[in-house]
């Protein structure tokens, strides 16, 4: 999977939501490897800094200070070109005109743009709010949503659910296994699986209040579980990540849900946006949360996304 792509996939969201046209509107370039002053500007007047890996679109300018440098990876062909110290280009569709300083030749860049649009039509749902269904006979209701798939490994063992009440545990069912799994008072429920071997199993999760079972899924999901060539792979595949965007947790929250390890994702996407104010990439958080059938946590940032499109 592409990297950058989920990123434009996200930014595609607002697009569409605000009413924008996609061809006017798409990120076309993905501005990365910045080093001392580069700034950008949307109309070549108002310029800020570049703190992060930051996705441009047609008609966005670019420009870096003295011993500064930037990489400049086009969104249509990977092609990636190097801005020099006081640079400044303009950045179009399918070109880059340079407006002073030095700009190399395109050379082959790596794999982190490319096309995803499959991917963003399904995150696109998720950022709907809609209002939850309550029961009338107003009893705790005890059905709990799982993962339909989900990866794990032993290096990430950890599943997740919802807590359906504090008084409730749950039993864990992987293949012949099964394992208790305590109540908690807290919203998140986060159980760390035994070993498995390496291959498919079907998982459920019931509810239990007692000793009597009172929540049994109608169908189990299915857990993958890593062998250690499989995860040695995403192990290499994640160091050379960090090598080419840092540790930019959005990219590797990206990532770890292409893979599947959507529990490691979503904690990386809550540790980016803990410090990002980045609205227009919420919707990957969002529906790295669907994946994880983590309604309310889904819905309160789908909340959050949508009031700061309107502000």
């Amino acid at each position: 999977m592409n990297i950058v792509t989920l990123r434009n996939l996200a930014l595609f969201t607002l697009l569409l939501l605000s009413g924008y046209s996609w061809a006017a509107s798409v990120p076309v370039a993905l501005l990365t490897q910045a080093e001392g002053i580069v700034e950008f500007s949307k109309d070549g007047n108002d310029w800020k800094p570049v703190t992060r890996n930051k996705l441009l679109k047609s008609g966005y300018f670019v420009r870096t200070g003295a011993e500064s440098s930037a990489l400049l990876v086009d969104q249509n062909d990977n092609s990636a070109r190097s801005l020099g110290a006081n640079t400044q280009v303009k950045v179009g569709e399918g070109a880059v005109e340079l407006l002073a300083g030095e700009l190399s030749e395109p050379r082959e860049g790596n794999d982190l743009m490319g096309t995803l649009r499959q991917r963003f039509a399904k995150v696109q749902r998720h950022t709907t709010v809609r209002r939850s269904v309550q029961r009338d006979d107003g009893e705790e209701d005890t059905r709990l949503s799982t993962a339909k798939r989900i990866v794990l490994s032993a290096t990430y063992p950890d599943l997740v659910w919802e807590s359906v009440g504090p008084e409730l545990s749950y039993r864990l069912t992987v293949g012949a296994n099964s394992y208790p799994v305590a109540a908690t008072a807290e919203p998140l429920v986060r159980f760390t699986v035994p070993t498995q071997a390496a291959g498919e199993h079907d998982y459920q999760v019931e509810v239990v209040q007692g000793d009597q079972v009172v929540f049994t899924p109608r169908r189990p999901g299915t857990i993958l579980w890593l062998s250690q060539e499989q995860e040695a792979a995403v192990a290499s595949g994640l160091e050379k990540l960090r090598g080419e965007v840092g540790n930019d947790a959005f990219f590797i929250g990206a990532y770890l849900s292409d893979q599947g390890l959507e529990v490691p994702a979503m904690e990386s996407f809550q540790a980016y946006f803990a410090e990002a104010d980045d609205n227009e990439l919420r919707p990957l958080l969002i529906a790295t949360y669907h994946s994880l059938k983590l309604k309310s946590l889904r819905l309160a940032e789908a909340q959050r996304y949508n009031e700061a499109l309107n502000d």
